[in-house]
C-alpha cells in the first residue's frame, strides 16, 4: 500500500505539472487566483504574512476549503492539513497530534497515549489542559461555523507562544464582521450514525468601528453499530465484547454507554477599532460537553466518559506597538464519569504583553512578558465513598516568562528571525530556555529555500506535580522532575511552477527528551513470600527519542473550476534507553534497548479535491494513515510479557455534494470514510465505520 500510494502521489503530480498552461482564471469559487496563491499566515512569526513567505514549516486552512470538503468539525477539518495526524476514537472524538511525536512511554498510564504536546490556541488563546496536558477537542467552545481560517504550525514554537508548543501550534482564529455590513452562517447537519449537528454564528457591524458577533453550536453522536468494548483492559489476553451485552455494572459507568458525544458551545465576539493603530478585541463563551473517549478511561473497560463545562472571556488589545491579550477560563471537568478520580474545579488566568520596537527598514525587535497561573481544587468531591486527585485540595502552577523576538531583512531577498524565551515555573523549581533561529533566502520570485534551529519545552502540569491518589497502591505526583524538551533542525524549499502551481517541501530531524513515567517505586509483602506494588509515582526516565522525516505539499489551480491540494508525510522515529519495565533501578532491575518507536504512523498523507460547476460544487478529499502499533503499557512488576498489537492502516474516502439554490443557501449530501474501511485509528478504540449525511448551508452577507 506505501509503494502504490507514492506512486500514485508521483503520478498525480507529473499530470499536474504537464497541464500547468491551462487557461488562467481570474476566480475561483469566489476567490481570486492570487487569494488561492497567496494563502495568509500569521503564526508561523507572529507577522502577517503569506503562507509561501513563512519562514517555518506552516499551512492554512481556510474557511472555505472546511466548508466545501463536508468537514463536521474543527478536528476533522485538520485532516486536510499536511504533516498532522488524526485519529478518532469514538464517532466525533478525535485526538490530534502533529508529526505524531507522541506516547514515547508507550502507555505508561492510559493518558499517556494521547496527545499531550501540541499547543492549540483560539485567536491566541491557550486552551491547553493544565492538568495533565493535551487539548480536550469535544471542550471547545467554537465550530466550523465560527471558523475564519486555522493555521497550523509544524515544530517546536515554545519562543513564540510559550510552553507546551513542543510538538508544534494549530491556532483557530474566528470570523468577524469587518469587510461587510452584517454575515450570517448557518450550517445544519442530519447524519447516520445518528448525528444531528448544527451550528450558526451571526455578525453585524454596529458602526464603522465597531462590531458584535454571536454563535452557537450543537451536537450528539452515537457509536456505530458494531462498537464494542475492551473488557479488563489491565487483563491479557485482550477481549472485547459487543457494547450490547456489556454487564449492567460497566454500562451504568456511563450516562448512555452508545453515545459518542454530546456538546452545546455559545460565544460573543467584539471588535472596537477606533482608528488603524488601536484595535481592541473581546470574546467570552461557554461550553458543556461529554464524551466517551480513551484517556482517564474506567477500571472495567478501555473507554471512559469525559464530562466538562466551562466558560471563559478574553480581551486583546493593539495600541500603536504595544499589544497585550489575557483571559480568564474557568470551571468543571471529571475525566472518568463515575470511576474516580475524576472530579475537579479549575480556573486559568494567564497575561501577555510586547512591545513591537522598528529599526526603519531593516526589521524590528520585539520584547515582552507573560504570566499564567493554574489552580485545580477537588475539595468539594472527596468524600469517605471517593478519593479525588488531590486528596481534596487546592493546587496551583504559576509560570512568569519574559521574552525577545527579532525579524531582519539584511537584503531583499536575505529574512532572519531570532527568539527567545526563559520561563521561570513555581513548580517544579526551575527555569526553561527555548529558543529559535530561522532564515529564508529568496533565490528568486519564485524560489525560496528556508532553514531553522529551534528548541521548545512543555509547560508544567498541575496533575504531574500534584496528584495523590491513595488506594490499593498509592500514586503520587512528583514537584522535582524535568520537563519534556524537542529540539529540531529543519530546512525546506518553496516553489512557483507558474501563477497557479506551488510545492513546499520540508526536511526535519527533531529529538525529545525529559521523559517521565509513572513508576513502581515502593513494595509491600501482604503475605510471606509476596511482594507487590505499594507506591506508584511519576519519575524521570532516560527514555530519549530521534525522529525525522519529510513532508511535501502541493497547491494547484488547473482552471477557473478546480482546485487541487495533495500531500504526503513520512517520518520514522527511534528510542533509545527504552526500560523494560517501569520500575525504579534501585529496587529492581531495568533493562535498557534502543527500539523503533511506531505509535504514530510512518506514512500518512491525503489530498483536497474540489470542483465547481455553477450551482454544484463538488468536494472529494482522502486521508491515509500507514499501520501503528498499541501499547498495552508495562506499569506492573514483575513485567508481564505484552505482545505487540497494530492498527492497521486506513484510507478515508470523503465526498461532499452540493447545490446552490440561490448565492447564499445550498443543500448538500456529504459522506464521510465511503468505503467503510472499519480499522482502529487510535488505541484500542472503537471501530469507525462510514458516515453519511444530508444539510443545509446558509452563508448570507450584506454589504
Amino acid at each position: 500500500m506505501l509503494n502504490f500510494t507514492k506512486c500514485c502521489v508521483l503520478f498525480m503530480s507529473i499530470f499536474l505539472i504537464q497541464n500547468v498552461q491551462a487557461q488562467d482564471a481570474d476566480s475561483l469559487m469566489n476567490l481570486s487566483l492570487e487569494e488561492l496563491m497567496n494563502i495568509p499566515i500569521q503564526s508561523a512569526s507572529k507577522k502577517k504574512e503569506t503562507l509561501f513567505d513563512a519562514p517555518l514549516s506552516s499551512y492554512t486552512i481556510s474557511a472555505a476549503e472546511i466548508e466545501r470538503s463536508g468537514a463536521n468539525s474543527i478536528p476533522e477539518a485538520l485532516r486536510l492539513a499536511p504533516g498532522v495526524i488524526v485519529r478518532e476514537q469514538t464517532n466525533g472524538v478525535y485526538d490530534v497530534s502533529i508529526r505524531g511525536l507522541d506516547n514515547l512511554t508507550r502507555g505508561d498510564v492510559s493518558y499517556s497515549s494521547s496527545s499531550l504536546s501540541l499547543l492549540v490556541m483560539i485567536d491566541n488563546r491557550p486552551i491547553f489542559n493544565n492538568n495533565l496536558g493535551g487539548t480536550f477537542w469535544e471542550t471547545l467552545p467554537v465550530e466550523v461555523s465560527d471558523v475564519e481560517r486555522i493555521e497550523v504550525v509544524r515544530g517546536p514554537s515554545a519562543p513564540l507562544f510559550g510552553p507546551n508548543a513542543v510538538t508544534g501550534v494549530i491556532n483557530i482564529i474566528t470570523k468577524r464582521t469587518t469587510a461587510v455590513r452584517s454575515q450570517a452562517v448557518v450550517r445544519a447537519v442530519a447524519g447516520s450514525p445518528s448525528s444531528p449537528i448544527a451550528s450558526a454564528f451571526f455578525g453585524t457591524k454596529l458602526s464603522d468601528k465597531l462590531d458584535f458577533n454571536v454563535s452557537a453550536n450543537y451536537q450528539t453522536r452515537q457509536r456505530g453499530s458494531d462498537s464494542d468494548n475492551l473488557l479488563n483492559p489491565g487483563s491479557l489476553p485482550l477481549q472485547f465484547g459487543p457494547t450490547s451485552s456489556l454487564p449492567a455494572p460497566v454500562k451504568g459507568l456511563f450516562p448512555d454507554v452508545n453515545q459518542s458525544v454530546r456538546r452545546f458551545g455559545v460565544n460573543t465576539f467584539i471588535g472596537y477599532n477606533p482608528s488603524e493603530k488601536v484595535q481592541l478585541d473581546f470574546s467570552a463563551g461557554y461550553q458543556n460537553s461529554g464524551s466517551q473517549k480513551s484517556f482517564l478511561a474506567n477500571s472495567a473497560s478501555n473507554l471512559g466518559w469525559n464530562e466538562a463545562y466551562s466558560g471563559y472571556a478574553n480581551f486583546a488589545a493593539r495600541i500603536h506597538g504595544l499589544s497585550v491579550r489575557t483571559s480568564l477560563w474557568s470551571g468543571y471537568e471529571d475525566l472518568s464519569y463515575k470511576a474516580p478520580p475524576g472530579r475537579y474545579d479549575f480556573k486559568v488566568f494567564d497575561f501577555m504583553a510586547e512591545y513591537e520596537i522598528k529599526i526603519g527598514k531593516l526589521g524590528s525587535i520585539v520584547p515582552g512578558v507573560s504570566y499564567m497561573s493554574a489552580n485545580f481544587d477537588d475539595s468539594k468531591y472527596q468524600s469517605p465513598t471517593e478519593t479525588t486527585f488531590f486528596a481534596g485540595k487546592s493546587q496551583d502552577i504559576r509560570t512568569l516568562s519574559g521574552f525577545v523576538r527579532t525579524d531582519w531583512n539584511f537584503t531583499e531577498k536575505w529574512r532572519v528571525i531570532a527568539a527567545a524565551r526563559l520561563d521561570k515555573f513555581s513548580v517544579p523549581d526551575a527555569s526553561y530556555i527555548a529558543y529559535e533561529f530561522a532564515s529564508t533566502y529568496s533565490l528568486n520570485e519564485a524560489n525560496l529555500v528556508r532553514a531553522a534551529v529551534t528548541r521548545s519545552n512543555s509547560g508544567s502540569f498541575v496533575g504531574n506535580n500534584y496528584v495523590d491518589f491513595t488506594g490499593v497502591v498509592a500514586i503520587l505526583g512528583n514537584q522535582n522532575t524535568k520537563l519534556f524538551v524537542v529540539n529540531m533542525i529543519e530546512v525546506g524549499y518553496r516553489t512557483k511552477l507558474s501563477d497557479r502551481f506551488q510545492i513546499d517541501l520540508d526536511v526535519f530531524q527533531q529529538k525529545g527528551s525529559n521523559v517521565v513515567a509513572y513508576m513502581v517505586s515502593g513494595f509491600q509483602s501482604p503475605a510471606p513470600g509476596v511482594v507487590v506494588p505499594s507506591l506508584i509515582q511519576l519519575q524521570g526516565t532516560p527514555i530519549e527519542s530521534t525522529q525525522q522525516g519529510f513532508t511535501l505539499s502541493f497547491n494547484y489551480i488547473l482552471n477557473q473550476r478546480v482546485q487541487f491540494k495533495p500531500f504526503i508525510t513520512y517520518q520514522s522515529t527511534e528510542t533509545k534507553n527504552f526500560p523494560d519495565q517501569y520500575v525504579l533501578p534501585s529496587l529492581a532491575p531495568v533493562t535498557y534497548s534502543t527500539i523503533s518507536h511506531k505509535a504514530a504512523p510512518a506514512f500518512f498523507g491525503g489530498w483536497y479535491f474540489n470542483y465547481n460547476q455553477e450551482k454544484w460544487n463538488v468536494n472529494i478529499s482522502g486521508y491515509y494513515m500507514g499501520e501503528q502499533e498499541k501499547y498495552a503499557g508495562n506499569l506492573s512488576f514483575p513485567a508481564p510479557p505484552v505482545p505487540v498489537d497494530t492498527n492497521p492502516s486506513k484510507f478515508l474516502l470523503n465526498a461532499q455534494v452540493g447545490y446552490n439554490f440561490t448565492k447564499s443557501l445550498s443543500a448538500f449530501a456529504t459522506g464521510r470514510n465511503l468505503l467503510n474501511q472499519t480499522g482502529r485509528e487510535f488505541g484500542y478504540t472503537d471501530k469507525i465505520g462510514s458516515f453519511y449525511g444530508f444539510g443545509l448551508n446558509l452563508n448570507f452577507s450584506k454589504n
